[in-house]
């Protein structure tokens, strides 16, 4: 199938649909639907913070197969860890997931070479992602199309900041707020890390028989997602959700 990459566009005032009080209060009450709760949560406080009208991004169209040849990588002065192509297997169809199915976001895969968008600041090794740019790539399905178009009224980038070594990375949502400006979602409320994993010699590529618990050694990234710390009884009653990014360019 092909895919969706995000691009530069026009002014547009696109409208934001937002979620029925019933259906509000049954995602809420749901653990299995939590991920989703969040993100309507994200909707109801994006559209108290901001304003009427938002830039609307024109995406541009491309075949998986040459995804390589379109997505920018970084460039060669960045650090190793931040360097490749990303493949975010976020419903475990290759190895394995344990975000819940339907909540997964419908992306594919990503990188750090955006530099029209963002630098790689190394005084605060921290790199900064538009969803919506030209190192994001989406499904071609209508989920894909529907997330892009409800991300670019709310959503404005990631920060990935890196430790001292470069052996993990917090992963900031900002949200747009009026005049230009952004809100940091604080850890507290939804907190995404990425730990780098180091495969034991000879192990990658795996092979064909591999089981899937071998199979996500070879990834690159290991994913967490933790929501509410701010009530840690909950946030541990809940537990992480965990996916793996595979570097393949």
């Amino acid at each position: 199938k092909g895919s969706i990459r995000g691009s530069k566009g026009v002014d547009l005032s696109p409208s934001l649909e937002l979620p029925s009080s019933s259906r509000l209060k049954g995602l809420l009450a749901s653990s299995s639907h939590l991920l989703e709760a969040v993100y309507v949560v994200h909707m109801l406080l994006a559209a108290a913070l901001t304003s009427t009208s938002a830039a609307a991004h024109m995406p541009s169209f491309l075949r998986n197969n040459d995804v390589q040849n379109v997505l920018p990588v970084a460039p060669a002065d960045y650090p190793a860890a931040l360097q490749g192509m990303l493949w975010l297997d976020q419903t475990g169809a290759f190895g394995e997931s344990s975000i819940p199915a339907g909540v997964s976001a419908p992306d594919l895969a990503i990188s750090m070479g955006d530099t029209d968008y963002h630098r790689f600041d190394p005084a605060t090794r921290t790199v900064s992602v538009s969803i919506l740019g030209r190192a994001w790539q989406w499904q071609n399905t209508r989920e894909g199309m529907s997330f892009f178009r409800e991300a670019e009224s709310t959503f404005s980038h990631y920060d990935f900041v890196f430790s001292d070594d470069f052996e993990s990375c917090q992963i900031y949502p900002h949200l747009k707020l009026p005049f230009g400006l952004t809100f940091r979602v604080p850890t507290a409320a939804v907190s995404f890390t990425m730990t780098l994993q180091h495969p034991a010699a000879g192990a990658c590529p795996p092979r064909a028989n591999s089981s899937t618990a071998e199979v996500v050694r070879c990834a690159k990234w290991r994913r967490d997602s933790r929501v509410l710390q701010l009530i840690p009884g909950l946030s541990k009653a809940l537990g992480d959700f965990v996916y793996y990014a595979y570097e393949v360019a």
